[in-house]
């Protein structure tokens, strides 16, 4: 899964970024092309549960072309499946938690993008606990 990046070189000479995808932008300038993706590379994550979990709305897949992406590490692709999953079925954390009879606080950390603390067997486990699961079928170059 791959976000794409729209950089914008801004009359100081400086760049902006933004993903189209995600409907955000950085307001921060970076001097260089590579310091604005690394960022973005880094924001991504904090920008899905931001906008998107904690309001409770699906996590938009990747459509956007672009001259520029940032690829989403595969648990964090998992814990985006997971979470629309969750929300199609009007699931929310509390109750995936007694679905899985683990505290609230790791069933949050299994649909935070910004956090790395949930291992995909769990990830994989709360899709099954809610009556659906994950097929990785393809690779890309």
């Amino acid at each position: 899964m791959r976000y794409a990046v729209k950089l914008t070189k801004l009359s100081n000479g400086k760049f902006k970024a933004e993903s189209e995808d995600l409907g955000a932008s950085v307001s921060d300038e970076f001097a260089t092309e590579s310091e604005a993706l690394d960022f973005m590379c880094d924001a991504l994550p904090g920008m899905m549960y931001l906008l998107y979990r904690k309001n409770r709305k699906p996590i938009p897949m990747p459509k956007a072309k672009g001259e520029h992406y940032i690829y989403v590490p595969a648990r964090v692709q998992a814990k985006i499946l997971l979470w629309n999953k969750m929300i199609e079925k009007g699931i929310g954390v509390n109750e995936l938690a007694r679905k899985l009879g683990i505290p609230q606080a790791n069933a949050s950390r299994l649909t935070d993008m910004s956090q790395d603390k949930a291992s995909m067997e769990a990830i994989e486990n709360a899709l099954i606990a809610i009556g659906s699961q994950f097929d990785l079928s393809t690779v890309n170059n």
